[in-house]
């Protein structure tokens, strides 16, 4: 541990304590930097310790069904992830008897947020052109043609026209001219009722690019090459890049309205040299195994403006592997794997007269020797899966306790194989159990907690072994540093596509049931008859299986040759048959053809079935009793004429 009197200047980690004294006003607390254990701690314990309060997600996207209601705290986007969404107004209804629904529901509490794709229930749907008063079309699966979309990304400046058509006039919540929605990204959704295909409401997530971010690389004036301006928030682009996400979550993000959310940290205090490194790092080109290439490190998140920014930092950069350390007052930050040794050190500059601490090994309850993770994966639709467990039976064995696995929620990590990658890095290292605390003469004073130096112990048998500093500490007395390191190697962070474990990818949705057409559907002749069973017209009888499931039977009738159709049904089920005999002609040819009706589930025709009525025409039972002895009458009054 540091000697009495020594001043603690920085740690890995602070930013977890520190930072987390920022509210969602943007006032910055009191900066207390956080003293690690007696060891320094690994990648993967800063993981695990990074957990989610009850604010926070709890794994995979945040917004899962769309809110209602009130008291729901507004959010932003940031990266790329999807969202259901709140409610901005209850459902809304017009049209004749009602048909039409309208849903308005805010998505991102910050303009510039980009609509990727829309989930309906259980896929991805397509949109069409935006060419209708609704928006976009719904033009595949279930839905095609009963739903549209409009977006507006927070840049509008008038209020949606349909609404103001349809619901200008609402009794309870007219929608005003004035309803513009300015600075919020908002999504109309329009449903037609269908008794089969669309008779209830169905969930749906957007899947949404972030807002845009101020990145300083791209800005000439500082230092950088580009237009963007961090004044200008119109020059800014979006990303996916988590340390372009943090830097902008440390200096503050505006909202509309003059709010920040955020740390409002002077720009003076985040070192440009550190934190252009770390997003270089992150844009560095991995091998995706298909012969191109991906960002190494990307990242993507709902924030509740409700949350703690230091809860938010915490997700985003444990998707780059990443840390901060507060170091007298500026704040630098390391992506991924440690860096190149600043500095050589030989057992003659360690200081023999201070207390040095060797930990090989860390206790039975901080030692792991696998790994899980579940992360959001948008091939399944946006819900937390699990990635490919990592074992390691040599490992297993040689902990003589069997396997100790560490489950981490990499809750801002929607590209699986990064999760793999980050993964790999956090259990190899992991493994690396060697943890010093020393002193080093004035000479190291200028060494920094992240900084990585090289140690060539005879002593512990080090060649040339790196370590990465996690806390200095000046002795004010004698200027001596002391510090806190832990065993590192940069082959952790090594990636090839031959290192990914298989998984079985998730499909989207679910293929739905094929529509079910009527079970033995059949048409055959038949014959009404009267009292005394004489067959007096002709009919068709309808039949069908009678253990159904269904509300009704439809059918339709036609004259065979003849496109012109009667129709029909019947809510009598079970009794497998209708007759039909109004209308229909003798010695006529017909074909029938039924269906199902099922209410929200889609049902097919069955194919047209034929049959022949009898002869019957009118008969003598058919006539009035005057009539045939009128005929019989004037028939014998014939005959006697002709007699004479």
């Amino acid at each position: 541990m540091p000697a009495a009197g020594a001043l603690i200047t920085s740690a890995v980690g602070a930013i977890s304590t520190g930072f987390a004294a920022v509210t969602a006003s943007g006032v910055l607390g009191s900066v207390t930097s956080r003293l690690l254990a007696s060891v320094a701690a690994s990648a993967l314990s800063r993981a695990l310790a990074k957990k989610p309060s009850s604010k926070s997600a709890t794994g995979g996207i945040r917004t899962t069904a769309t809110l209602t209601g009130e008291t729901n705290p507004e959010a932003i986007i940031l990266g790329w992830t999807a969202t259901a969404g709140q409610a901005i107004c209850p459902p809304m209804s017009h049209g004749a008897q009602n048909r039409y629904l309208t849903h308005v529901v805010e998505l991102c509490s910050a303009p510039g947020a980009t609509l990727d794709r829309v989930i309906i229930n259980n896929d991805y749907v397509t949109l069409g052109a935006d060419s209708t008063e609704y928006g976009r079309p719904v033009t595949s699966g279930a839905y095609a043609g009963l739903i549209w979309v409009r977006y507006y990304n927070g840049r509008q400046t008038a209020a949606d026209p349909m609404l103001r058509a349809k619901y200008g006039a609402h009794p309870d919540r007219p929608w005003t001219a004035d309803m513009v929605g300015a600075g919020i990204c908002y999504a109309i959704v329009t449903m037609q009722y269908d008794q089969e295909r669309l008779a209830s409401v169905p969930s749906y997530r957007f899947e949404m690019t972030g807002i845009p971010l101020y990145d300083p690389r791209a800005d000439s004036s500082a230092g950088g090459a580009g237009p963007q301006r961090w004044d200008d928030p119109s020059t800014w682009a979006q990303t996916v890049n988590p340390v372009v996400i943090a830097y902008n979550i440390m200096r503050g993000i505006r909202l509309p309205g003059g709010d920040t959310w955020g740390g409002q940290i002077e720009v003076a205090d985040l070192p440009m040299t550190s934190w252009v490194a770390a997003m270089n790092v992150c844009d560095m080109g991995v091998d995706d195994g298909a012969g191109g290439t991906v960002p190494q490190y990307r990242c993507g998140i709902e924030a509740l403006l409700s949350d703690e920014p230091a809860e938010v930092l915490e997700e985003v950069l444990k998707a780059c592997s990443g840390d901060v350390a507060d170091i007298a007052g500026r704040w630098k930050i390391r992506a991924g794997s440690p860096g190149t040794p600043v500095a050589t050190i030989t057992d003659a500059a360690v200081i023999r007269t201070r207390d040095e601490m060797l930990d090989p090994f860390p206790d039975l309850a901080s030692t792991y020797n696998g790994i899980t993770a579940t992360a959001p994966n948008p091939a399944a639709l946006w819900e937390s899966k699990e990635l490919p467990a990592r074992y390691n039976a040599a490992w297993e064995a040689a902990d003589r306790f069997g396997r100790k696995v560490a489950s981490i929620q990499l809750n801002a990590v929607p590209w699986p194989e990064q999760g793999q990658r980050l993964m790999r890095a956090w259990i190899e290292g992991e493994r690396r159990f060697a943890s010093h605390q020393l002193v080093l003469p004035p000479a190291y004073a200028a060494l920094e907690p992240m900084d990585c130096i090289a140690w060539a112990s005879d002593r512990n048998g080090y060649a040339a072994k790196q370590f990465e500093i996690s806390e200095t500490s000046d002795d004010l007395m004698t200027c001596n540093m002391g510090l806190s390191q832990r065993e590192v190697d940069p082959a952790d962070y090594a990636w090839t596509p031959g290192m990914a474990l298989p998984s079985t990818p998730s499909a989207p949705g679910y293929t739905p049931p094929a529509a079910e057409a009527v079970s033995g559907w059949a048409v055959t002749k038949h014959q009404i008859a009267d009292g005394s069973g004489t067959a007096r017209r002709p009919a068709l009888l309808l039949s069908w299986s009678p253990d159904l499931i269904a509300a009704g039977i439809q059918w339709e009738l036609r004259v065979q040759g003849l496109t012109e159709v009667r129709t029909g049904s019947t809510q009598a089920v079970a009794s497998g048959g209708q007759v039909v005999a109004d209308g229909v002609l003798s010695a006529t040819t017909y074909e029938a053809r039924g269906r199902m009706i099922v209410t929200g589930r889609e049902t097919a025709w069955t194919a047209w079935a034929s049959a022949t009525t009898d002869d019957l025409r009118v008969g003598e039972a058919d006539l009035d009793p005057t009539i045939p002895q009128a005929i019989a009458a004037a028939a014998q009054a014939a005959d006697d004429v002709r007699a004479d």
